[in-house]
């Protein structure tokens, strides 16, 4: 029975991991759920599934004084439960959970990775050891480890990511987007974040970003391709001239599944892909012209360095403006786009050096809006 511990229960991907662990009892144990700030929706969690101990990562939280189980607090106290577990699964955003990321490896567990922005900003500090413990959970890499099973790592001549294209493929017109119009994804359920990284289609930049940080790829072996139906996740394309494509329905449970099983492949009773019903499968190149942020994370991956490090906050915090109807559409690539063009790159940094870069970050874009 594997111990699992989930960093983010309360979110898209942790609800669904909680799905998928439910539907196979026998086979894991909840050593603790966590979540930020979303108490009572963690308490809920905390009452039917009764994991060993509860996580809340954001410390000024106020705890009911009448709480039947054992909690914890902060980014430190979490960490040391780390240790009780066989597997972490990262389904947080943003940043702040990078430090039980790497102590997670440190500690030789499974790490089932859910998390974009700490392997976007993080990746040069990801060993080829730490790689050997970590299992992509987002459809796309999950695709990628299981297609690159094929064949050897030093015969691979590309990686080609699909997207669904988002809510705006075939919208013409973009300065007038609402926020309700942006988070109605035609294909996936997530969080917000994520549903407007993929209407600009910036999801897919940082995908890209991911695969280098998680096959240790060149930038130039990395292409995206727009997909509608969803059904092919990614290809590899071997020298020989062979692809291999990972397809099913999309469903996030499926490579949730596979993350905390593997190396076994279990019975699932999820939705199966009926060829016959698709009857088409479709591919384009996306045009980089209406979706501006797609062409600069593709940019940003090649020029390395920490400019990754500033597009991922950037975008981050020009997603909540949005969010918050405080900005367009358009503007979360202007914003994104100018503190970038500010940057001037360390030629030395560590870990503690990123924490300072997106501290600057948010510094200069309260000047910029």
């Amino acid at each position: 029975m594997k111990k699992i511990g989930i960093l983010g229960s309360t979110g898209s991907i942790g609800r669904n991991a909680i799905d998928v662990i439910k539907r196979n009892k026998d086979r894991f144990k909840i050593v603790f759920l966590s979540a930020y700030s979303n108490v009572q929706s963690l308490f809920s969690q905390t009452e039917e599934l009764k994991p060993d101990y509860v996580c809340i990562l954001r410390e000024d939280i106020r705890i009911p004084e009448k709480v039947n189980f054992k909690i914890r607090k902060g980014f430190k106290e979490c960490k040391e439960l780390v240790d009780l577990c066989d597997t972490i699964l990262i389904a947080t955003t943003g940043t702040s959970a990078y430090s039980i990321f790497f102590y997670a490896l440190e500690k030789k567990k499974i790490v089932a990775m859910a998390n974009k922005e700490i392997l976007v900003s993080f990746s040069d500090f990801i060993t080829d050891e730490h790689r050997n413990l970590i299992i992509p959970v987002d459809s796309e890499h999950s695709a990628i480890f299981q297609a690159l099973k094929a064949g050897r790592k030093e015969d691979l001549k590309r990686i080609i990511l699909t997207a669904s294209g988002g809510p705006f493929k075939e919208r013409k017109n973009l300065e007038d987007v609402k926020v309700e119009e942006a988070l109605k994804h035609p294909r996936w359920k997530m969080g917000e974040k994520i549903t407007i990284d993929s209407a600009t289609l910036f999801n897919k930049g940082l995908e890209a970003h991911e695969a280098k940080a998680l096959f240790n790829v060149s930038p130039d072996m990395i292409d995206v391709i727009i997909h509608p139906e969803s059904i092919v996740h990614s290809i590899v394309e071997f020298k020989d001239g062979s692809m291999i494509a990972q397809m099913s329905v999309p469903d996030m449970r499926i490579p949730i599944q596979y993350a905390l099983t593997y190396p076994e492949r279990i019975e699932s009773n999820f939705p199966s892909l009926n060829l016959l019903n698709v009857k088409t499968l479709n591919f384009s190149k996306p045009d980089f012209e209406r979706f501006p942020m797609l062409k600069l994370a593709l940019d940003v991956l090649r020029m390395g360095k920490t400019y990754p490090v500033v597009m991922n906050k950037a975008d981050e915090i020009a997603v909540k403006l949005f969010l918050q109807k405080k900005i367009k559409f358009k503007e979360i690539h202007r914003i994104v786009e100018d503190v970038i063009s500010k940057h001037n790159p360390p030629e030395k940094y560590g870990i503690e050096d990123i924490i300072k870069i997106e501290e600057w970050v948010e510094k200069n874009i309260k000047e910029i809006k």
